[in-house]
């Protein structure tokens, strides 16, 4: 019963597949056709990968499951 008119997605769909990102998005426009969506895309390159190593966080991109140009796709799909 929640009426929101604003959602922000702040560096979280890289750990989202596809179809989650996709069920995700149609069900916040089913609630709300007029929905704002901020989204943060994050970007694993090679100087992130240096960042990572160097701050010896090793895991810091364990867990993604989708990259930019899919998150793009379905993000000016949906918006």
């Amino acid at each position: 019963k929640l009426k929101f008119h604003v959602v922000i997605f702040n560096h979280v769909l890289m750990y989202m597949t596809k179809y989650e990102i996709e069920h995700t998005f149609q069900f916040l426009k089913k609630k709300n056709k007029n929905l704002k969506i901020i989204i943060g895309i994050s970007k694993v390159n090679f100087i992130s990968k240096i960042a990572a190593l160097l701050s010896l966080s090793l895991n810091a991109h364990k867990g993604i499951v989708s990259n930019p140009s899919i998150q793009k796709k379905i993000i000016f799909k949906y918006g």
